[in-house]
């Protein structure tokens, strides 16, 4: 379950950054109380429906569209956001794609994309995830308000490119001194090995202190619907941002 309804007090700049508040860092005592307590007095004001609606979505508040279903749209794909989209528990939600990889990104917001490659891509998970961010920047270059992506931007993700690599081989030759020395340096940059630092058009905090930070900060970004494709990765997105379809390629 997503804990950023209850988080406060973070360090991070996610949402300056335009991705959603996940709770990894809620910073209050006894998170899962607090939201259930949430879930309690949302619940009780109310009604809940579990089909899918109109929008595409996974699951919606009401039988009619209301001011609250309207601001949350997508109940799971931000409340359980670490859950399946095509969950069969409770029914009505949208049919599996056939795919695993699909299941997972199709019904989300297109935020939270390289939060859950990062997470799921295994030794892949820097090309997915780099992928996904650049199958964007480049499919609006031509739009009124295009991602630009600095050359210090550029070069870091150039730079995690060839660790992956290195990290891959690492893997395949079970060489621990390599695979750590690696795992630190991906570390360095992307802030862990589930890349939460990542973001579209740079990143979401300083690698360094003493850095320059607006040469490389990810910016807040405009939703324009269709379909984007790059590298690996291709996927369709709606008006409001929801990935309509998903599809990686087998490496």
């Amino acid at each position: 379950m997503c804990n950023g309804y209850v988080a406060r007090e973070c360090k991070e700049n996610c949402v300056a950054a335009g991705a959603p508040c996940r709770g990894c860092k809620q910073n209050i005592d006894r998170p899962g109380l607090r939201m259930i307590g949430m879930f309690g007095t949302f619940m009780g004001e109310i009604e809940v429906a579990t089909e899918a609606n109109k929008y595409g979505a996974t699951d919606k508040l009401a039988d009619k569209d209301d001011e609250i279903t309207a601001g949350v749209p997508d109940v799971t794909g931000n409340f359980f956001r670490f859950h399946l989209p095509t969950s069969t528990l409770p029914i009505g939600r949208i049919p599996s794609t056939g795919n695993l990889i699909g299941d997972v990104f199709t019904g989300r917001l297109i935020e939270e994309l390289p939060l859950i490659s990062g997470m799921m891509g295994s030794k892949h998970a820097i090309g997915l995830t780099l992928d996904v961010l650049e199958a964007y920047e480049q499919g609006v270059k031509n739009q009124e308000e295009p991602i630009e992506v600095s050359e210090k931007t550029k070069s870091l993700r150039t730079k995690l490119r060839e660790l992956e690599k290195e990290w891959q081989k690492a893997i395949d030759t079970q060489n621990l001194a390599t695979y750590k020395k690696v795992s630190e340096e991906i570390r360095k940059i992307a802030g862990n090995m589930n890349l939460s630092r990542l973001t579209y058009g740079g990143f979401r905090n300083p690698i360094e202190r003493e850095d320059d930070f607006e040469s490389y900060h990810g910016p807040i970004f405009t939703i324009y619907p269709g379909d984007y494709a790059y590298g690996s990765v291709k996927y369709s997105i709606n008006e409001i941002g929801q990935v309509t379809a998903f599809s990686m390629e087998e490496k």
